[in-house]
């Protein structure tokens, strides 16, 4: 069987030295409880600056109780449901 060689619908290119367009931008994420984004979402459209949202989950110390079955019993979830808003200033 032979392998194809398939390429990305876009190119990317990295070299040792920087552009100097890149020197003076900078990516820009913050890991935010998803009630927070649409606060974040505007603040950024004020600044007429786009983002970009990822769901991300992970094990922290923070344990959310959900109640489960007819209301008799909680079930901690062993992972939290976070965003992350990025961007590029």
């Amino acid at each position: 069987m032979v392998k194809d060689n398939t390429t990305l619908p876009f190119e990317v290119t990295y070299t040792e030295t920087p552009g100097e367009k890149s020197r003076t931008m900078k990516r820009l994420a913050v890991l935010v409880k998803a009630e927070n984004v649409r606060d974040i979402i505007s603040s950024l459209k004020e600044l007429s600056l786009e983002a970009t949202i990822y769901d991300v989950k992970g094990v922290t110390k923070d344990k959310e109780r959900v109640a489960s079955g007819r209301g008799s019993g909680t079930v901690e979830l062993t992972y939290n449901s976070r965003k992350v808003v990025a961007t590029v200033v």
